[in-house]
């Protein structure tokens, strides 16, 4: 499988899982330490058990939001993956 195939296939993974709200699986897609911006804060994780921790504690705030899903409406392989993500039931502005 081409690295682009298989980049695009972790990122659809991880669209399933999240759309799953399957922790476990979230945290399988990613890599270790795993960088992330939340909040304007940079924060890393060190591995799989402790972003399915955050990841699980942060499903509420989603369906307070009013979350339902997340559609990919594009993706394409360059020297990384870009992907754009939309919450279909509300606009952020």
């Amino acid at each position: 499988m081409a690295n682009s195939d298989q980049a695009k296939l972790t990122v659809s993974n991880f669209i399933h899982a999240f759309n799953a709200q399957d922790h476990q699986a979230i945290a399988k897609t990613l890599n270790y330490p795993h960088i992330r911006l939340a909040k304007g804060e940079f924060q890393t994780i060190a591995n799989q058990e402790e972003f399915a921790v955050l990841s699980e504690q942060g499903e509420n705030r989603l369906r307070n939001e009013s979350w339902d899903h997340t559609v990919v409406e594009c993706m394409e392989s360059i020297l990384w993956t870009k992907t754009r993500f939309t919450c279909p039931s509300r606009v952020i502005k």
